[in-house]
């Protein structure tokens, strides 16, 4: 809009400015609008004198002070102890003072707390008087019921109660060395406790002893206490392998039977992993079908003289041998009927 010369002085709104809720002359200004300017009519046009809400001490002042009314319908006012915003409602059965929506207690509380790290929020109190609060350490530990075993958690822990399925234990403390027992056993238990309640004795030579004297037999899966004299009850044979090429593998067994399909000359009558069965002795049938040549691996086999030509000999032979771990010494039968 142009002015033809001064520009017109700007005037206060007054009551006669508003008409069906919409400002019909005059403009807002500098002018003051007063209560003066505002009319039953205009009530639900402008809410109060001032944008800004008026403040009281408390909800209570604020009721006393400033009743909501149809009058005040709409009216904002700040109640200072509350914290928070109000408006006034007429809901027809009487006059009410409400809270904004952004103005809840429980958000107020947690935009209240201050951020650091390592803190967390927690409800803290009872009943009514339950809020947020933000903690760490000690203080977060014991709302969350967690104890602190020490202050830099090295101590040994107490397990008052721990049930799972077959594993029961009370009041027994971690602590290395200590084997804890149950199902039938004695409790919490020393090393030597626990030889003690396996029947093992007390020491570690005890337990090695009673051990090695216990009865074998009724522990399918462990080996024989070789250190001792044994009395076998059961059957104890070595496997007879078939080999029939000449060369024996003592890794495999320590009886053996042959019967060759062609001469044995290339690598000789010889056997093999030599150096890990110092001390094992053994047997071999050799049965030679058709006077089959047999060589004898002198690096090796240790034979007597004559004995190559004797199993050369279409016949049934029973051959010994013992081991040193470097070289095989073997016997042979004579041809046998």
């Amino acid at each position: 809009m142009a002015y033809i010369g001064k520009p017109p002085t700007p005037a206060a709104l007054t009551s006669d400015d508003l008409s069906d809720n919409i400002v019909v002359t005059g403009k807002i200004a500098d002018g003051t609008i007063t209560n003066a300017d505002i009319t039953t009519a205009n009530a639900d046009r402008i809410a109060h004198t001032k944008i800004t809400p008026p403040q009281y001490a408390s909800l209570s002042a604020l009721n006393s002070s400033y009743a909501a009314s149809a009058d005040n319908h709409g009216a904002l006012a700040h109640a200072h102890a509350e914290g928070k915003v109000y408006f006034s409602h007429n809901d027809g059965s009487g006059s009410a003072w409400h809270p904004l929506a952004n103005e809840d207690a429980e958000l107020l509380a947690i935009g209240a707390l201050t951020p650091t790290d390592g803190n967390v929020i927690v409800g803290s109190g009872t009943g009514s008087s339950i809020t947020w609060v933000a903690e760490s350490g000690g203080t977060l530990r014991t709302s969350l019921g967690v104890d602190e075993a020490g202050t830099d958690n090295s101590t040994d822990v107490t397990l008052a109660s721990v049930t799972d399925n077959y594993l029961s234990l009370s009041g027994q403390a971690i602590t290395a060395g200590i084997v804890p027992l149950a199902l039938g056993g004695t409790g919490s238990a020393t090393a030597s406790l626990a030889r003690s309640a396996l029947g093992l004795g007390t020491s570690a030579t005890a337990a090695a002893t009673a051990y090695a004297t216990s009865t074998q037999g009724t522990k399918a899966d462990n080996a024989a206490a070789l250190a001792n004299d044994q009395t076998f009850t059961g059957a104890n044979r070595g496997a007879i392998t078939v080999d029939n090429d000449g060369s024996f593998d003592l890794a495999v067994t320590n009886n053996f039977k042959c019967t060759p399909t062609a001469n044995i000359t290339s690598s000789g009558f010889t056997f093999t992993n030599v150096s890990a069965a110092t001390g094992q002795s053994g047997n071999i049938i050799f049965v030679n079908g058709s006077n089959y040549t047999v060589s004898i691996n002198t690096s090796v086999v240790k034979i007597k003289s004559g004995d190559a030509t004797t199993i050369s000999a279409t016949g049934t032979y029973w051959l010994s041998y013992i081991c040193d771990g470097t070289l095989v010494y073997v016997v042979v039968s004579g041809k046998l009927e």
